[in-house]
């Protein structure tokens, strides 16, 4: 049955002296799935940078496969960038999810098999844990042919066609943009 895991609580009770005490214990759980869970963080599991690719292009094409590898080169070539890279499973899709270790862990987005890009405004720390930076961040995305977040969506995790990045321009706004992020948290 992966990924699913049958899991039972079993709560003791124990009275005495005007006192009630109760005792959970998870039954069922395998040291197996204990380590699949603590690995993935949050339900996901760990994918690979090949699955990734493999169901992007079967599900959106090849021209957003480009996309992706053109802006995961950008980020591995410039250092002062996004150097890190997270591939997910979600069991639903597979993410790219480039990663600034700067001060802790900043993933300002992440792309998925989708055909989305999501922006983490919701996950975002350092100077973008102000709604004021958050905002200009929102300003400067918008200002990308093809992208339209909603200013409400400032605390959500909004996203936008990956394929408006197939764009040339549109794909030089959007590196300069993840650029001008990448300046601002280290200016912390």
């Amino acid at each position: 049955m992966d990924p699913a895991e049958v899991l039972a609580v079993e709560i003791k009770q124990y009275v005495g002296e005007n006192m009630k005490t109760l005792v959970p214990r998870i039954v069922g759980q395998t040291e197996e799935a204990k380590q699949k869970k603590s690995r993935g963080g949050g339900g996901m599991n760990r994918s690979n940078e090949e699955a990734f690719y493999k169901e992007l292009e079967a599900s959106q094409g090849t021209g957003e496969v480009a996309v992706v590898r053109k802006i995961q080169q950008k980020w591995a070539r410039d250092d002062k960038l996004l150097p890190r890279f997270e591939w997910r499973s979600t069991g639903r899709r597979e993410t790219f999810e480039p990663c600034l270790d700067y001060k802790g862990p900043h993933f300002p987005l992440k792309i998925g098999t989708d055909g989305k890009v999501a922006v983490n405004f919701q996950f975002l720390k350092g100077p973008f844990g102000n709604e004021r930076k958050r905002r200009e961040l929102l300003q400067r995305l918008n200002k990308i042919s093809g992208v339209d977040i909603s200013a409400d969506r400032i605390n959500g995790q909004p996203s936008f066609p990956l394929s408006v990045l197939k764009d040339e321009a549109a794909l030089k706004q959007f590196l300069e943009v993840l650029d001008w992020f990448v300046q601002e948290v280290k200016a912390t």
